[in-house]
């Protein structure tokens, strides 16, 4: 694809005449449309796309409409539609009345093509910029730290489902990488066994027996150990490199040990919040703050906090739902200075509080 610049200066007459009789001064996307449309120009993306190629939809507006779509929790196919019947909208995006929106995969494609290009603070860092520079967010002055539960987007697994779902999300991966291997070290009958998913409201009530379960629980950790070691012994490079093989790996070092030569269930040693619960979404982990417990991330929010005032946020980070808060202040106060966004005092809770960092910080404890 290519991308193709769209003049974010001029407004069109006719959305311009609908959506001023219509909304009023206050409107927040009217707002957007007449003094914020063009924070972002196509230029910052340009690297994201060719030079040749059938043209591109403007990076630009594309950004927006994800930062509309998260503010009204839609979907990107309820997003796209929205462009294309939505006068706010239009009007916020600069875009005329007849303008009829776009697929919605191309959201995805977008987002897609900001993780491979590594631009994923480029719309929050612009936006900021503008926000300081009309006066929004004060030079040292109050901001607050506090972390977010982040609920992932996975089915809550039982031990069986977990390792039986990462050695066929594995055995997938090997058949892909190259199947050539895979026919020659893999009995045909070990891949039919673990070819689909066994979930556990699909078991019969004799496979619901806790004896039944121990033994196929203790099967498949005989049968992961003759993979690993197949692997080892012959596999080439592109299977042993392979995420999802490394997955395995932890994934069987938690759950598994070796008792007098034989595989027994580990079920001491390593902590819960350390466990991964999922080889869908392998950084998902156990959380717990505040006595809520949730599976998924743990997200931190920086805002400011000045009386009186409306709140902008200065940064935002994610981090394992497991970890500690006070290891993820330090970089927090980088990212903040790097944006010479750093506050005089900062407000967080005790779960950010350490011997260490409140050497030399105004820290202000929160409950």
């Amino acid at each position: 694809m290519t991308m193709r610049s769209r003049d974010l200066s001029h407004m069109p007459s006719d959305t311009e005449a609908v959506g001023r009789q219509l909304m009023s001064e206050t409107n927040p996307y009217r707002v957007i449309g007449d003094h914020l449309a063009d924070i972002l120009e196509d230029e910052l993306f340009g690297d994201m796309y060719e030079s040749t190629g059938r043209n591109a939809v403007s990076p630009s507006l594309l950004a927006m409409v994800t930062i509309f779509q998260f503010q009204e929790k839609l979907p990107d196919r309820e997003a796209a539609e929205m462009v294309a019947m939505r006068l706010d909208w239009k009007y916020a995006l600069k875009v005329p009345l007849d303008h009829p929106g776009f697929d919605f995969s191309i959201l995805c494609d977008f987002r897609q093509r900001i993780l491979e290009h590594g631009k994923e603070a480029l719309i929050f860092d612009t936006i900021l910029k503008k926000v300081q520079a009309l006066g929004f967010i004060r030079k040292r002055g109050k901001q607050r730290t506090d972390s977010l539960a982040v609920v992932g987007a996975v089915r809550q697994l039982s031990v069986l489902e977990t390792v039986s779902e990462t050695m066929r999300t594995t055995l997938v991966a090997m058949a892909k990488a190259d199947p050539a291997w895979v026919e020659k070290a893999v009995p045909a009958i070990f891949r039919e066994q673990y070819a689909e998913s066994r979930p556990d409201y699909k078991l019969t009530a004799d496979e619901r027996e806790a004896e039944l379960r121990e033994a196929e629980l203790l099967k498949t950790g005989q049968d992961g150990f003759w993979l690993l070691d197949q692997v080892e012994a012959s596999a080439p490079k592109e299977v042993k490199e392979l995420e999802e093989l490394q997955v395995m790996r932890t994934v069987w070092e938690q759950r598994y040990r070796w008792v007098e030569g034989k595989v027994a269930v580990r079920d001491k040693g390593v902590k819960a919040t350390e466990r991964i619960v999922t080889p869908h979404d392998p950084g998902v982990r156990a959380g717990e703050k505040r006595g809520k417990k949730w599976h998924g991330e743990k997200a931190h929010v920086t805002e400011t906090a000045e009386a009186g005032e409306p709140n902008f946020i200065t940064d935002v980070t994610t981090g394992n739902a497991s970890g500690g808060d006070a290891e993820a202040l330090p970089e927090i106060r980088e990212r903040l200075a790097e944006r010479e966004a750093m506050p005089g005092e900062q407000y967080v809770d005790s779960g950010y509080v350490s011997g260490k960092q409140m050497a030399g910080i105004e820290l202000r404890g929160s409950s």
